[in-house]
């Protein structure tokens, strides 16, 4: 199991680190984040030895690009070496930063800026980047450059804030730094991952305070009435204003798996202005899905949002009451009394192979009624309305109809098209308090089995997914069965690899080659965990967490096979297809190409001259010279 609990005990601080550690030395200044993202070193994203040849690949790209001046015309050299050099420092630790300068308020962007650190590995690096930057600049005729203070030379533009680069030391560490439209404090050198963590982002909304300030009360000195209004309703939900919300994310490796771990601070008072699902999942709905199931996601559920959202927009002038007044009146359906009251509680999406063999056949949600009887009349009405509306289709409305029907004792309703070879029957029921809704027939039975208990155990029996889940209440969970899904990624990303491999080898240099980036299937699928997720209250905070496999191509192939690699794969194919049809000329062959005439023997054949083109002729003209 997956060690989560240590490493977030460990690394509770790191938001707090994150959102502090970038300009630290500015709190004089009064310079304070509003984004900010940290990353280790790229060796640091996959610690796994199984992930050792997609790293070996990854660092010979520079490598490559270093040859493609010889092989793409107009390409020159100085590009490629800043692009390879900018590709070798992007694997050092970096750090992204938009901060706000409260003594550069009055300037063109109000104060706002952007910083982006990057650690080099040395003097010598760090100045061979600045010089390939200088020169590609001075190469396009740019505006001229001058020196700055500190080292920066500052670009500067028409109409544009300027633009600081350049190499800066902090004793012999060294690292390339770029501000847009910021002159203060330097953002300094990234800290060295802790715990294993490798990336941590964070995200203050109260920066924006300013801003929005200024434009609260030039609406409210111009008598822009709704404007000022509006504001205030976002401040009241914390998006805005001193007491916005704020969110801090770290993502790093225990010894044996990843973990990801999210906490957005203020949230509840959004929660509560836009009536968002509150309340805990009740864990006895674990046992509503089968223990065979490739993916679930819990969570709570219902629709008062939207009875808060015709408020407002009554509020505003907008008479969102009066077109359902009209929709009511016109159909006999009230959203309020016929929807939005008999629904609520936990919803429940998942994939089984009980359902229909665990892909999209197989999906089912379940939403919980408050209601049953009030849900009952609405469902009649719904139907009703919709088989009116179909026949009222010219022609096609014939073909298209929601039929009451029954298995067993089990009353359904289903989607069909009647005379038509179409091969899609949605199909929706009511079993106790709970409404499904299936992408099959099949799959709405197997899921009523279920939930009368005449199915498996649940997956609450699946201990690979209760195990990982902490004590209390739970607002959310899911999760994903790596052994069910592993099969349907693995295909994609060996593909991926595949290309990766291509990509870093040379056409001139044979020895340059990464190895096998993925491993065999059996030796990639041992390393595959469940992937787990949770979210939790804690006062008016929101957190999550998220627990994988130690290996990121494992980790990789678990997420594609969920999203249905095999889908994914073929797309890939199609794609790098439709790539090649549409290229005009490459490498020594300029666009636009024109018609050759390659005769062989009595023969004579027109080819246009695309890649694949120029493959072919050169295979039939060797072949023709070893004859």
């Amino acid at each position: 199991m997956v060690s989560h609990k240590v490493w977030h005990k460990n690394t509770r601080l790191l938001g707090f680190m994150s959102a502090t550690s970038v300009l630290a030395a500015a709190a004089v200044a009064e310079v304070k984040p509003l984004f900010v993202m940290e990353t280790a070193p790229l060796r640091a994203f996959a610690p796994d030895d199984l992930d050792a040849g997609l790293i070996r690949a990854i660092e010979m790209l520079p490598l490559r690009i270093e040859e493609l001046p010889s092989e793409i015309p107009g390409f020159e050299q100085h590009y490629a070496a800043m692009a390879s050099s900018m590709l070798r420092t992007a694997s050092e630790p970096m750090r992204f930063a938009v901060v706000h300068d409260s003594d550069a308020a009055n300037g063109p962007t109000m104060g706002y800026g952007l910083v982006m650190s990057v650690r080099t590995a040395d003097e010598e690096t760090a100045l061979n980047m600045h010089n390939h930057l200088m020169a590609a600049i001075q190469q396009t005729g740019g505006p001229e450059l001058r020196a700055h203070d500190a080292g920066f030379m500052m670009l500067e533009m028409p109409d544009a804030p300027p633009v600081l680069f350049g190499p800066q030391a902090n004793g012999d560490d060294w690292h390339y730094e770029l501000r847009l439209a910021y002159d203060g404090p330097s953002a300094g050198l990234i800290d060295a991952p802790v715990d294993g963590t490798v990336m941590r982002m964070s995200l203050d909304l109260r920066t924006l305070a300013p801003v929005f300030n200024m434009a609260k009360m030039q609406a409210e000195n111009e008598g822009i009435d709704i404007a000022a209004s509006l504001m205030s309703e976002l401040e009241n939900a914390g998006l805005a204003g001193e007491n916005a919300l704020r969110m801090n994310m770290e993502m790093g490796y225990t010894d044996d798996g990843s973990v990801t771990h999210a906490r957005i601070d203020n949230l509840g008072a959004m929660w509560s202005a836009f009536s968002l699902p509150s309340g805990a999942i009740s864990r006895s709905t674990f046992n509503l899905v089968p223990a065979d199931a490739a993916s679930a996601k819990f969570s709570r559920f219902d629709l008062e949002m939207m009875r808060t959202m015709v408020e407002k927009l009554d509020q505003y002038e907008v008479p969102a009451s009066e077109y359902l007044d009209y929709f009511s009146q016109s159909t006999g359906i009230d959203l309020f009394a016929d929807i939005i009251d008999p629904l609520g509680g936990d919803a429940v999406i998942y994939s089984s192979d009980s359902t229909g063999g665990g892909g999209f056949a197989s999906s089912v949600v379940l939403m919980q009624i408050r209601d049953q009887e009030r849900m009952a009349q609405t469902n009649q009405k719904l139907i009703d309305l919709t088989n009116m509306a179909a026949m009222m289709v010219p022609m096609a409305g014939r073909y298209i109809r929601i039929v009451p029907w029954e298995h067993d004792d089990m009353q359904m309703y289903s989607l069909r098209f009647p005379g038509m070879p179409i091969p899609f029957e949605p199909t929706f029921t009511y079993e106790g308090d709970w409404a499904i809704f299936a992408s099959t027939p099949q799959a709405a039975v197997a899921a009523c089995h279920q939930i009368r208990g005449h199915g498996d155990e649940g997956l609450g029996s699946v201990r690979a997914f209760t195990d990982h889940l902490p004590k209390g209440d739970l607002f959310s969970a899911s999760f994903v069965d790596s052994d069910r899904v592993f099969r349907d990624g693995y295909g994609t990303v060996s593909m991926i690899g595949s290309g990766l491999s291509n990509l870093a080898r040379s056409p001139w240099d044979r020895n340059r080659d990464p190895g096998l980036i993925v491993p065999p299937y059996n030796e990639l699928k041992a390393a595959a965990v469940p992937l787990v997720s949770w979210a939790q209250w804690e006062g008016d905070a929101l957190e999550t967490t998220s627990v994988g496999s130690h290996s990121m191509l494992a980790n990789l192939t678990v997420g594609l096979g969920r999203m249905g690699g095999g889908g994914a794969a073929f797309g890939i194919i199609q794609m790098f297809g439709a790539q090649m049809a549409q290229q005009q000329g490459f490498g020594m062959i300029p666009a636009p190409v024109q018609p050759h005439v390659l005769t062989k023997g009595a023969s004579s054949i027109d080819a246009w001259l695309t890649p694949m083109g120029q493959l072919t002729l050169l295979i039939e003209a060797t072949a023709s010279e070893d004859e």
